[in-house]
């Protein structure tokens, strides 16, 4: 018989070194067309680099305290950035500038920050769509929001300590949140 050829181990070496920020970086995030790298920072922006060339292409400014947590929607034309400032800002990555709302009006205004958190804003999950994003918190709560409509659905009362981490299932229907207090 012969045997199984030995598994092959990925040969990773540093390929780019991203300077900007002016305080420690809290999470990078790859967008899921591959073209982008998010950056968020303890100095309360966000940078956006190429990933191909470590080029930087934008600084996001508006949380007014660091930003912890980023993520990417499945377009990779929306950023989502959660903060110490309790507040949650949706962003165009084209433009740099806050996701637009339409409403009724025809006039597009930029969307304001989603508050609702009582504490830091620790982890972030878009839904595979793109409509729906999870958020947790420091405040032991997990907050599902209307990305299109830029506000709160939901509000789940989750755990006992801080949610540490979220996701959200491939066919959308199931969100999973840990935290310190050993709960999934």
């Amino acid at each position: 018989s012969v045997s199984p050829p030995p598994p092959t181990r990925p040969n990773y070496r540093p390929a780019l070194a991203l300077h900007g920020h002016t305080k420690p970086v809290s999470q990078v995030r790859l967008s899921p067309d591959g073209r982008y790298i998010a950056s968020a920072s303890a100095d309360a922006t966000v940078k956006i680099w190429d990933a191909a060339t470590g080029a930087h292409l934008d600084t996001l400014v508006g949380h007014m305290a660091g930003v912890s947590c980023v993520a990417w929607a499945p377009d990779s034309n929306t950023l989502a950035t959660g903060s110490d400032d309790k507040a949650i800002r949706l962003w165009d990555r084209v433009t740099g500038r806050p996701k637009t709302t339409t409403r009724r009006s025809a006039v597009a205004r930029d969307m304001p920050p989603l508050k609702g958190h009582h504490n830091y804003v620790h982890c972030l999950a878009f839904s595979p769509k793109g409509n729906i994003l999870a958020s947790g918190s420091y405040d032991e709560a997990v907050f599902l929001w209307d990305v299109r409509a830029g506000r709160l659905m939901r509000s789940l009362p989750a755990h006992s300590d801080p949610v540490s981490g979220i996701d959200v299932s491939p066919d959308g229907t199931l969100v999973v949140s840990c935290s310190t207090d050993g709960l999934m």
